[in-house]
């Protein structure tokens, strides 16, 4: 359990936020030691993709064991996730989950979602509260609005 717990600490606390590309290298050079120590082949690679804005982006992957005689292969992410309204502090070893916190890190997305939703419908596209939703225009202009935000 100790193991583990080293572990935990090591990858998720020390190093435990990984956004930027000096992040991620310092994070894949770390673990790429370890697990060299345990007798794993590390292997890791520079991949550069074109996005849709027609620039490339440097994405650093890290392939663990000989690929070619694995019977199962894991793919997962390393970096960290986008953040999120919660407004409470995390720690290590300590339970985390509980309703209230959950409901308070999405309270602020929904009062959001609805704050867009009365806005549109008194201010921005004022011809559905007097024509209705189902109306050419109305449902003309609810397209835009989705394609301009989603920009798609």
């Amino acid at each position: 359990m100790e193991i583990l717990k080293d572990l935990v600490l090591r990858y998720c606390v020390i190093f435990g936020k990984r956004f930027s590309a000096k992040q991620k290298i310092a994070f894949l050079r770390v673990i790429s030691k370890e697990l060299i120590q345990l007798g794993y082949m590390v292997e890791a690679k520079l991949a550069k993709l074109k996005l849709a804005t027609r620039r490339y982006e440097n994405y650093y992957n890290a392939y663990i064991g000989d690929l070619n005689k694995a019977e199962l292969i894991i793919c997962t992410y390393y970096d960290t996730c986008v953040n999120n309204f919660n407004f409470q502090k995390k720690y290590a070893f300590s339970p985390q989950f509980s309703k209230l916190s959950y409901f308070i890190s999405i309270a602020p997305i929904i009062i959001l979602f609805i704050a867009s939703l009365i806005l549109n419908y008194f201010v921005f596209i004022p011809d559905i509260r007097t024509q209705g939703f189902l109306v050419f225009q109305a449902l003309a202009q609810l397209f835009q609005r989705f394609f301009y935000f989603f920009r798609l």
